[in-house]
């Protein structure tokens, strides 16, 4: 906001900015059932290959 001195017309704008941060990398294990059974996921893993994934777990076939 410019105050009530400021010549007509007269704009003032500001631009924000910051680097991108980096792509996630790297795996996690997801586990699920009382036998620990446990799956490893990589973080760029598209949806189908992550679904068939969990699906292998204890409970979740069929749920994915």
């Amino acid at each position: 906001m410019l105050g009530p001195d400021a010549p007509a017309g007269a704009r003032v704008s500001t631009a924000v900015t910051a680097t991108a941060s980096p792509a996630l990398v790297g795996t996690f294990r997801v586990a699920m059932g009382p036998w620990c059974d446990e799956v490893e996921v990589d973080v760029s893993d598209p949806p189908d290959m992550l679904s068939s994934k969990l699906s292998k777990l204890p409970y979740m076939a069929g749920r994915t």
